[in-house]
């Protein structure tokens, strides 16, 4: 009779470990609970959410990006992070080359080189990264220099002394500056920037240099 309870009571434990077994969610990595879904003693089915972990020490930043900037971005290209003055070397892991079905982007997978405490799950930061792109006759203008006129979109540049309108085609936007391409437009030639927008063609210009 001792022998008979000793297996029953080994048997009640199996059963009663393998059931906890079933009551228990294991997570695939260390993290922090952010929400939860369901209820203690709520039954659940397979694929059904029963929380939100979020992974606070390797956090990832997804960036939306222009379509045409694909074929210069690639895993292992360097970015920077910046955040309310503060800054940390970040790396490209994984660029998914699909367009996003409401922005038509592509996304931008990149995480830190190191640990940033203000680098956190759901913020906003900037990010920037270097894009060399090489085009046939066109030019790097800074933003400001840029006018949408109503029926075209053109620079404005110094030719003797007086104004000269130019329509350009933009190539390739960045954050000050952008790559664009107009006839009669060279590498050395001064734009106007600053009131480019009520200048007409011909008008006489002054350089200013400011000491």
């Amino acid at each position: 009779i001792p022998e008979m309870l000793s297996l029953t009571k080994k048997t009640a434990e199996a059963e009663a470990r393998a059931q906890l077994g079933r009551h228990r969610v294991r997570a695939p990595f260390d993290g922090v609970v952010a929400d939860r879904t369901v209820d203690p003693g709520d039954w659940v089915d397979p694929g059904v959410e029963v929380i939100e972990l979020v992974d606070d020490e390797g956090v990832e930043v997804l960036v939306a990006a222009p379509p045409d900037l694909a074929p210069y971005l690639q895993s292992g290209q360097k970015a920077l992070f910046r955040y309310n003055g503060s800054s940390v070397d970040a790396t490209i892991v994984g660029v998914v080359r699909a367009l996003d079905d409401a922005s038509r982007t592509i996304r931008i997978r990149l995480v830190a080189d190191e640990h940033a405490s203000w680098l956190l799950p759901g913020a906003a930061i900037d990010v920037l990264i270097t894009v060399v792109r090489e085009e046939p006759d066109a030019v790097v203008i800074p933003r400001d220099a840029l006018v949408y006129g109503i029926a075209d979109t053109y620079v404005v540049k110094e030719v003797e002394g007086a104004a000269q309108k130019v329509p350009v085609e933009i190539i390739a936007r960045g954050r000050e500056e952008l790559l664009v391409r107009g006839e009669g437009l060279s590498p050395g030639d001064r734009v106007v920037t600053r009131g480019n927008e009520r200048v007409f063609p011909g008008q006489p210009l002054s350089i200013v240099s400011e000491g």
